[in-house]
């Protein structure tokens, strides 16, 4: 995972080392790429990223229906969007807040702007390509049953195997049994 992680996070690592400073940290924005993060719709909220000029200039024209925007100084090339990310912000905005969520996807999915719904845990659970993938499994916990996801790596042809969640302490004694201490001396040892 960490590996992963590592690589996920190379380009603010290359823009650290090689820009001679940290990025400012960004929450779920980007540290050097504008427009990068969540945006507020009138139903809620939707993740997009730009990565270049030409979709910076369709989003203008397409999305905000201001395709001179495109060609202002203060938002053109990337890096000026960055540093005027605020103001930008702003004119976004003004847009996505009047639009519902299904409908900045449906602009952004036409023009072939990468985006993302953010949903609530409810949302998560009713995801169509969790279901879809058949990820999630039913475990019995000591008060009913829960919703589990599959691990993320199986190998070929395994199902996980699910035992039923035991109770706090259900199995002290085995275990204590298994290394061969008795359960007066794990109480002295503690």
């Amino acid at each position: 995972m960490l590996e992963a992680l590592t690589e996920w996070m190379s380009q603010t690592h290359l823009y650290a080392n090689y820009g001679g400073a940290a990025p400012e940290r960004s929450g779920g924005m980007h540290a050097s790429i504008a427009p990068y993060g969540p945006f507020p719709t009138s139903t809620g909220t939707v993740f997009f990223g730009l990565q270049n000029e030409r979709e910076w200039a369709t989003f203008c024209s397409e999305v905000l229906e201001q395709a001179d925007l495109a060609h202002d100084e203060r938002f053109t090339p990337n890096f000026k969007r960055v540093e005027n990310r605020a103001s930008l912000h702003e004119i976004i905005e003004q847009v996505t807040r009047g639009l519902t969520s299904d409908e900045l996807i449906t602009k952004l999915d036409a023009i072939g702007i990468a985006n993302a719904r953010m949903r609530d845990m409810f949302e998560l659970d009713r995801h169509p390509q969790l279901a879809e993938r058949n990820r999630w499994r039913d475990v019995q916990v000591p008060n009913g049953t829960a919703h589990g996801l599959v691990p993320p790596f199986m190998p070929v042809g395994m199902d996980p195997q699910w035992g039923e969640v035991p109770t706090i302490g259900q199995h002290t004694e085995a275990v204590l049994d298994e290394f061969l201490v008795s359960s007066t001396e794990s109480v002295k040892g503690a």
